[in-house]
């Protein structure tokens, strides 16, 4: 097919001498699928390099071109784990097989049809990692096992001189598509209305340039040991004191392992945690007066501050970090936004306007997220993609961890969430994912100055609250959990608005669950909540 620039304006200025600068062919084939039951009924023991041999000419004098992948990549001992044993036909291929799209010159294939979760979303992860490391592109696909998926990851590419995009997803009338997506991890996306809206604005309007990594050098490396200091842990084959001896001498060392994990996408074998039960209680009878510390060896810290240094820069190169964030962004502490908060609550007391504060009490927030959501929140959002993005699902994903208490040492095992307080940068991503794509969007800019009475402040007040309950669907999406506290709330009246020749309101304001209606700080006599209160 013949792709033409798609600007209407600038054709018809320029005219049909220059058009043929701008077009390009791409060839698009059907569904493919290889070693499913068709190969196995029709006896064919054709090579993998010569079955595509009879097209393979025009898929490589294309310009570009996609087919659609229509069996996911299984391993042999994994044939008959099909996710659907009620489905008649499972499409499945041996790794191998992907020797016939590179033979033919495949380079893109779209994954969204109602086969490639036939043996759920570890296939459909393995069938990435292979498109991946044949540096074939493929589109199509959303994380999530039920409703609402992530966004998916869209495919972009300059073709002759003209940017293209592609996106797909799986639809029809039967409902298979929806059928065969429902409680699989990593899955093709759907075809609705709302989604494609969604993924075509994304296309459209480019928010930022693609994150990327790119190596690390002995001054950086450097700099980071002096900064946070060389703490080891049990696992750790050598001891602190021994690396600040001979710093120069391992900092060299220890430049070629970070090179090598962002070079491989990699940070496999070094993300397993030894567990210390740390009192922080007195009484060591009670379990729970024991925190729990996650030791990770010394060089797989390393390696996620450098990826941190990186991730800041890109946020901040691309405006990407929340204007009002404080705590994980540099310059931006807590201590600094408990003096913000006071001096924006005193310049609107002296014009006379209330204002509402509104507190969210998350349990353990940012290690809890759903790792799959996130990782594709962390493409739509903030642009990492690829080898990078690669980089961020191997440090989330497969964790395990051990207790160690004295002298013994348990099992490892696997966690279903990751700590994602270990990647500071990455703990940033997630406030930022969660609160200003959920929150931020959901409570509109409104204010309480002109309200004429109490009654008006409190209305205008219960229904920020309200909006801000917003936190019900954003936990059950993200699996972060509220703590017993909840959301707490409160509104702040000026006195000389609200208020008798003392500048006390009256009668005495009535408190409804946790609000608390608070005068004028210079005023000793007026209301304020007891201490010891639920309010308080």
């Amino acid at each position: 097919m013949k792709v033409y620039i798609n600007f209407v304006f600038l054709l018809l200025f320029i005219g049909k001498a220059l058009l043929k600068e701008f077009e390009a062919d791409i060839i698009f084939g059907g569904d493919i699928s290889f070693d499913s039951p068709i190969r196995v009924a029709s006896g064919s023991s054709c090579p993998y390099p010569e079955i595509l041999k009879y097209v393979a000419k025009y898929f490589k004098n294309a310009d570009f071109n996609m087919i659609n992948l229509e069996a996911p990549f299984v391993l042999k001992q994994n044939e008959n784990l099909t996710f659907f044993p009620n489905k008649g036909i499972h499409n499945k291929a041996w790794p191998e097989s992907v020797e016939a799209l590179t033979s033919a010159g495949i380079k893109s294939v779209t994954l969204a049809n109602n086969h490639i979760s036939d043996y759920g979303g570890d296939s459909v992860d393995l069938t990435t990692k292979i498109l991946f490391y044949n540096k074939i592109d493929y589109v199509g696909i959303t994380y999530g096992e039920s409703p609402p998926y992530s966004p998916q990851k869209p495919l972009i590419k300059e073709i002759n001189g003209i940017k293209v995009g592609f996106l797909g997803y799986c639809g029809d009338e039967t409902g298979e598509c929806e059928m065969f997506r429902a409680g699989v991890k990593t899955s093709t996306a759907l075809l609705r209305k709302q989604t494609v809206e969604y993924d075509l604005q994304q296309l459209k309007v480019p928010k930022f340039n693609i994150f990327l990594t790119y190596p690390t050098f002995y001054k950086e490396i450097y700099n980071i040991a002096m900064s946070f200091g060389i703490k080891c842990s049990p696992d750790d084959p050598i001891p602190a004191y021994l690396l600040k001896n001979n710093l120069q001498t391992f900092i060299h060392i220890w430049v070629e392992i970070v090179n090598l994990s962002l070079e491989s996408s990699s940070i496999d074998c070094l993300k397993s945690a030894t567990l210390l039960p740390i009192m922080k209680k007195l009484d060591t009878e009670n379990f729970k007066n024991y925190r729990p510390v996650s030791n990770l060896v010394f060089i797989s810290k390393l390696i996620e501050r450098v990826v941190s240094n990186r991730l800041d820069s890109h946020m901040t190169t691309n405006n990407l970090h929340i204007e009002y964030q404080y705590g994980y962004k540099k310059h931006h502490s807590t201590a600094t936004l408990l003096l913000k908060l006071t001096n924006d609550i005193f310049e609107l007391f002296d014009k006379n306007t209330p204002s509402v504060l509104m507190l969210l009490d998350l349990s353990a927030a940012f290690d809890t997220i759903d790792q799959q959501k996130l990782l594709g929140l962390l493409t739509s959002e903030i642009g990492i993609m690829d080898s990078a993005h690669k980089w961020f699902e191997s440090f989330l994903v497969n964790r395990t961890q051990n207790v160690k208490i004295d002298y013994c040492n348990s099992l490892y095992f696997g966690i279903e969430r990751s700590l994602l307080k270990k990647l500071q940068s990455v703990q940033n991503c997630a406030a930022r994912l969660v609160f200003k794509t959920r929150i931020e969007n959901q409570i509109n800019d409104q204010t309480l100055a002109g309200q004429n009475n109490s009654k008006e402040i409190h209305a205008k007040a219960t229904e920020l609250s309200r909006q801000s309950r917003g936190p019900a669907s954003y936990t059950e999406l993200f699996k972060v959990q509220l703590t017993k506290t909840g959301i707490k709330s409160a509104y702040f009246l000026p006195v000389r608005v609200f208020g008798d020749k003392n500048g006390c309101i009256q009668p005495k304001p009535k408190v409804e669950d946790n609000w608390i209606e608070v005068c004028g700080p210079q005023d000793d006599n007026c209301y304020v909540p007891r201490p010891g209160s639920p309010q308080y």
